[in-house]
């Protein structure tokens, strides 16, 4: 399995905690690819509040702006953390899905980039599944999977990933 939609009753995630967050990071400009940060004293309530519940975040997080990028090629990848916790802080939805490959129609190549992440190559990629991150909903995702944003909506979408230590499996338990 690639990922699992969560309620964000689950993540005890509030349009309070969202407007928090969105008051904070509406300013970030978009990266193509998340803006890492470590949670400190000093971090959002929401993020503290989080983390400090589950034993499965690693202590950082990233904050991803992203915008149409119909007009290039999908760049699959791995991450380099086990397993995310995306949830929407602002204009996520229709025309913008996270896509996930099979990893035996693809071949792994070098590209030097911020976030230490392996890409991927393929001529025909097979698609095994997609979700798109939405407003009423939280996903947990397997990032060792390899996937890539297909965003195809001018809208600036604005949300958290949280970074875990544990495996897409084993996170998995935390929330059944």
């Amino acid at each position: 399995m690639c990922y699992k939609k969560l309620s964000l009753s689950q993540i005890a995630y509030t349009e309070e905690d969202r407007l928090s967050l969105f008051s904070v990071y509406k300013d970030m400009k978009q990266l193509g690819y998340g803006q890492y940060y470590l949670i400190q004293d000093n971090s959002p309530d929401y993020i503290q509040r989080l983390r400090d519940s589950m034993p499965i975040f690693d202590g950082s997080y990233s904050i991803h702006r992203t915008t149409d990028n119909s007009n290039q090629l999908a760049r699959i990848h791995t991450d380099n953390r086990p397993a995310g916790l995306n949830i929407p802080i602002n204009d996520c939805g229709a025309g913008c899905d996270t896509v996930f490959y099979n990893p035996s129609t693809l071949t792994r190549i070098i590209i030097p980039n911020p976030s230490m992440s392996d890409s991927y190559l393929s001529n025909n990629p097979i698609e095994e599944c997609r979700f798109t991150l939405t407003m009423d909903s939280a996903y947990l995702l397997n990032t060792h999977y390899p996937h890539a944003r297909v965003q195809t909506s001018s809208n600036d979408r604005l949300f958290l990933s949280m970074n875990l230590c544990v495996t897409y499996e084993e996170a998995l338990e935390y929330f059944h």
